[in-house]
């Protein structure tokens, strides 16, 4: 089969990634920024080098980054491009967030086409914060959308900074296409808040930010008050993983934008569905009450798109809650 890139090998959603390409039989090659985090990613998934490989990048937004690892595998037909910083504790937004968003996006595009002619499509991960700014509470989201946020709005709060450097990123990858007319075609996956198990772990040291929530939850931080809800869009790991792979392998997913959401659901609502499957942590939850918690009426989002081409059929809030919990309490049993 077609041989992949898959950046950012120890994130979250990566490691979805490479989990569902390796059981398709697809052979992967995936960076990491030290050998040590290379060689934890091989342990973790236990299988023969000829499916999966590793390749150091320390810095992914140092110009030609991703030459080496490209130039070393010269059978590659597919990339999928998931690293990019997440940070909201910078003291500089341009040098630790702006830039380094952008140059890693528009700089891997640069090396696939100096090293990888045989390159056929490059999937790019990018977010809900790309269309909308984050704290929007009206309005239909769909494809067609860029945040509005500028670089003054940025520089008003680590959120909307960090939801400006993935507009910028993806505008990058938008207009390298446009600019350049590279053989290989662009596909941008946009993810709001992404929850689901937490299969690769070796501690709970290393959960991500999303499902940090469900942490807190099951260990009694939020028993005396329910955190507001910053986002209300969500969606399974397991189904943003399954729309990068299609978007590799579908005709109609080539130079396209996806928006990925699987649901709406407040802070109440999660703590609701855990109380209700997981009758022993009730004790560790807030007082069931959604009405402290409610979901702002005019936020709609269409997936169609999404639906129909990638032909995602999303994953319930049920569903979702059950697995990542169960692949928490594992840690604290």
């Amino acid at each position: 089969m077609a041989r992949v890139l898959v950046t950012g090998g120890n994130g979250f959603v990566a490691q979805h990634i490479l989990s569902r390409l390796i059981g398709s039989g697809y052979p992967v090659v995936t960076t990491v920024r030290s050998k040590s985090k290379g060689e934890g990613v091989l342990e973790k998934f236990g299988v023969p080098s000829r499916q999966l490989s590793f390749g150091v990048v320390e810095d992914i937004a140092r110009p030609g980054a991703y030459d080496e690892v490209l130039k070393a595998n010269p059978l590659l037909q597919y990339v999928i491009h998931t690293a990019s910083p997440f940070r909201f504790d910078y003291t500089d937004l341009r040098s630790e967030l702006l830039e380094p968003a952008v140059s890693g996006t528009s700089g891997i595009l640069r090396s696939i086409q100096s090293h990888s002619p045989q390159v056929k499509r490059v999937v790019i991960t990018s977010s809900l914060a790309a269309m909308i700014m984050l704290g929007s509470d009206s309005g239909t989201i769909n494809e067609s959308q860029w945040n509005p946020a500028t670089y003054e709005d940025a520089m008003k709060s680590p959120e909307v900074g960090y939801s400006y450097s993935k507009k910028l990123a993806e505008n990058a990858a938008w207009d390298f296409v446009k600019a350049e007319k590279p053989e290989f075609s662009v596909t941008t996956i946009c993810p709001p808040l992404i929850f689901g198990p937490a299969t690769q772990l070796n501690s709970l040291e290393h959960v991500n930010t999303s499902n940090q929530l469900f942490l807190a939850f099951i260990r009694g931080a939020f028993q005396a008050q329910l955190p507001a809800t910053q986002m209300p869009l969500w969606v399974d790991v397991r189904d943003v993983a399954d729309a990068h792979i299609t978007a590799l392998e579908v005709q109609e997913a080539a130079n396209e934008r996806f928006l990925i959401v699987g649901g709406r659901a407040s802070n109440a609502d999660i703590a609701n569905e855990i109380r209700e499957q997981f009758p022993d942590l009730r004790s560790k939850l807030p007082a069931a009450d959604s009405s402290c918690d409610p979901l702002p009426d005019g936020l709609v989002y269409d997936t169609s798109k999404s639906q129909k081409v990638l032909g995602l059929k999303y994953r319930s809030l049920s569903e979702t809650v059950s697995d990542t919990v169960k692949s928490l309490l594992k840690f604290l049993d």
